[in-house]
């Protein structure tokens, strides 16, 4: 298939400063507290990157763009907020800077831009614009929200993890799945790494070769750690998936999202290394910051 790419350059725009948001004119669709860089990985709104260099805030967003549609300049419908260290808050309105298309669609980038910015701790809202379409998707999302954190809620009082502190003991007390309890296996190992566990996750299904061969080696056992909504499920996909290490195993449609909340963690797979007395040694994000850990302990 042919594709016809094309690149259509504006003239940068500043960006309007305002002392306030109206809600007339705007929606509050997401609020985080947290420190830049910060790149968004939400499905609720477009990618957006933020950044500080030499006190200014730089960063950028894009959104979906068509030839086709009645209203092609979507990134218009959006607003950033960023309060930075200092309580001064910035306003950050995307203006179209440049789109590029493949065939009749594309997306519309534009970059973000404020002086006088203080670094540090710094809260940052996203707005869409108040229209019918725009509250009704808001207030069913709250509705869909406000139910999984009370699915979440409710399976954490059966899953009852203590959050892993690291260099601290971690009082994690399971069978796993074969019936055996957890304190012999770390007991008796010099290591041994427990793993945030999905079936849906690649990079989980990634490692698997590697956590079979550290789990059959002398000094390093692994135990996963998975949510599942169906048991029997989660026990045909271990056997297909040829997962030669031992699981403890919680069922409940939001068994995942409660172990991620009750270990304090963002994804899977996360690594929590232990020594024999269950002293929490080191928590890897992915499985590569696993790897460098091994490569540095000569593993």
């Amino acid at each position: 298939m042919q594709i016809v790419f094309s690149l259509i350059l504006f003239l940068f725009s500043t960006f309007s400063i305002s002392k306030e948001i109206n809600p007339a004119d705007w929606l509050l669709w997401h609020k985080v507290e947290t420190e830049l860089p910060y790149s968004s990985t939400l499905t609720i709104y477009p990618p957006v990157m933020l950044y500080a260099e030499n006190g200014v805030l730089r960063g950028s967003i894009s959104a979906p763009y068509s030839l086709s549609g009645n209203n092609n300049r979507v990134i218009n419908e959006f607003l950033i907020t960023v309060t930075d260290a200092r309580g001064n808050t910035h306003f950050l309105e995307p203006k179209l800077e440049s789109v590029g298309f493949v065939n009749d669609t594309g997306i519309s980038m534009s970059s973000l831009s404020s002086n006088s910015f203080h670094n540090g701790k710094i809260q940052i809202q996203l707005y869409k614009t108040n229209s019918v379409e725009n509250r009704q998707e808001l207030s069913d999302r709250n509705k869909k929200d406000m139910t999984r954190q009370q699915g979440i809620e409710n399976a954490l009082t059966n899953i009852r993890i203590p959050k892993p502190v690291l260099g601290e003991v971690w009082p994690i007390k399971a069978l796993t799945l074969q019936g055996q309890n957890i304190d012999v296996i770390i007991s008796s190992s010099k290591f041994t790494i427990i793993q945030l566990y999905s079936e849906f996750c690649g990079f989980c299904r990634k490692a698997i070769p590697l956590n079979n061969a550290l789990n059959a080696s002398e000094n390093i056992k692994v135990i996963g750690i998975a949510g599942t909504n169906n048991f029997n499920a989660f026990k045909r996909h271990l056997n297909t998936s040829r997962l030669e290490y031992s699981f403890i195993t919680y069922e409940d449609d939001y068994a995942e999202s409660a172990l991620l909340e009750a270990t304090g963690q963002q994804g899977f797979p996360t690594y929590f290394v232990l020594d024999a007395t269950k002293q929490v040694l080191g928590i890897f994000v992915g499985n590569s910051s696993l790897e460098r850990w091994l490569a540095a302990q000569a593993i």
